[in-house]
């Protein structure tokens, strides 16, 4: 009997899927006062408190000669920070001349969800020119749904059925004398 606890022990580390504490957070519907969005994603850990990716792209202002420019923040173009109550992020370029900060109504947490963005706390501007800034409107940062696992699902009741089968045998030998 201890060699089928062992092997179910064994399977039931293969067919556990792991839990990975990081969320991809997708920004959904924010958009700038002057009418351009912001569009990407950021993978936060909140057990951690650390971006570990983000690609976060903001359009140029139209109709607006030597305002903010088109620009991408990713972790290749500049750097991030985030506040202590996970609950707001800046994102800047390299040379510190432009800065991104995002406020969210609630905190982030490993459960996922949807959590709207706080438009008095996220605005982008010019760190060189005050006068280029431009305030969120409003949107959201949510992570997409669970995608289930039927591979595991049909591992996992292989696995029992096994087990099942297993039993009975051990079962039916001791039944014969054998």
């Amino acid at each position: 009997m201890g060699k089928l606890a062992a092997a179910l022990l064994s399977l039931a580390f293969v067919v556990i899927p792991a839990n990975a504490n990081a969320i991809t957070w997708n920004l959904q519907g924010v958009t700038f006062t002057d009418g351009t969005a912001l569009t990407g994603y950021f993978i936060f850990d909140a057990d951690t408190g650390a971006l570990s990716n983000w690609n976060l792209s903001v359009l140029a202002q139209p109709s607006c000669t030597g305002c903010l420019t088109a620009f991408s923040y990713t972790p290749s173009s500049g750097m991030s920070y985030v506040s202590s109550t996970d609950q707001g992020f800046s994102f800047f370029n390299n040379a510190f001349t432009r800065e991104l900060d995002l406020g969210l109504v609630a905190p982030l947490t490993d459960s996922g969800g949807t959590i709207a963005i706080d438009s008095t706390q996220s605005v982008e501007f010019s760190i060189t020119n005050s006068s280029d800034f431009r305030n969120t409107m409003g949107g959201n940062v949510d992570d997409p749904a669970p995608v289930s696992e039927p591979a595991s699902m049909i591992l996992a009741g292989a696995a029992l059925l096994w087990a099942g089968l297993l039993k009975y045998h051990t079962r039916e030998k001791q039944k014969d004398g054998r």
